[in-house]
């Protein structure tokens, strides 16, 4: 019999306004996705990351960033920050200007 999941996180401080949770609980992922958020999961078989004294939460998106590095003078460049921010997505809704919009096709567009 496989294991009821791949992953669990335990210990963790769960906090999710949308489905109404908050309080620990242990986090089932399978197949790389959330599949169940319980106290007291069966983590036999599965890898468990031990999230004591840490909140555990979904994604969380940061509306106001500017991200585009080298471009604008507020750019930073975002892959060494937003792995360690605990956020999940990033939106640049103001570093793109007219006059930066041949750059913006080139490096951005282009490469998309």
């Amino acid at each position: 019999m496989s294991a009821r999941f791949d992953t669990v996180i335990t210990g963790g401080q769960v906090v999710d306004p949308g489905a109404g949770l908050v309080g620990k609980m242990d986090v089932g992922i399978r197949g790389g996705r959330v599949a169940e958020v319980a106290s007291g999961l069966d983590a036999t078989g599965a890898a468990v990351i031990d999230a004591t004294g840490q909140l555990v939460t979904p994604g969380i998106v940061d509306l106001h960033t500017h991200v585009w590095w080298g471009a604008t003078y507020w750019g930073i460049e975002p892959d060494p920050v937003a792995a360690r921010s605990g956020v999940t997505t990033w939106v640049d809704a103001g570093s793109f200007a007219y006059d930066n919009a041949a750059g913006f096709q080139k490096y951005i567009v282009d490469r998309a």
